[in-house]
């Protein structure tokens, strides 16, 4: 089956694709920790940007990222999330990849990564 990537807007409310993906990082991200959303997040969250990978209308990995605050035109990956099916099949790097070239046209120059390792062993 194709993986098609696809920038969602988190500002527009009730968007099926955005519901999924926020579903997929609760699960593979939040939920393992203890975390739940905050109206806090959601609001945060409405201006960042987020990239999905979308196999028959289903998300099966995205990212989230976020205007750094630090430097003009820099952004942080806070989050990427797999479905846990389908990790190792290549679903976060071909995200980053189409980070770079997706995110390029969002006048974004530079992005800055942080590593912070696994959410769980």
């Amino acid at each position: 089956m194709e993986v098609r990537l696809l920038w969602i807007d988190a500002r527009i409310g009730n968007d099926p694709i955005l519901s999924l993906w926020m579903d997929l990082r609760y699960r593979v991200l939040r939920e393992p920790l203890g975390l739940t959303y905050s109206e806090e997040d959601l609001i945060q969250e409405s201006e960042d940007l987020h990239l999905v990978a979308l196999e028959v209308q289903m998300v099966i990995a995205g990212l989230l990222i976020r205007k750094s605050g630090q430097e003009a035109g820099v952004w942080k990956i806070r989050q990427v999330a797999v479905e846990p099916s389908r990790q190792g099949e290549g679903l976060g790097r071909t995200l980053m990849a189409g980070d770079v070239d997706a995110g390029g046209r969002k006048c974004r120059p530079r992005v800055l990564r942080h590593e912070s390792g696994p959410a769980f062993p």
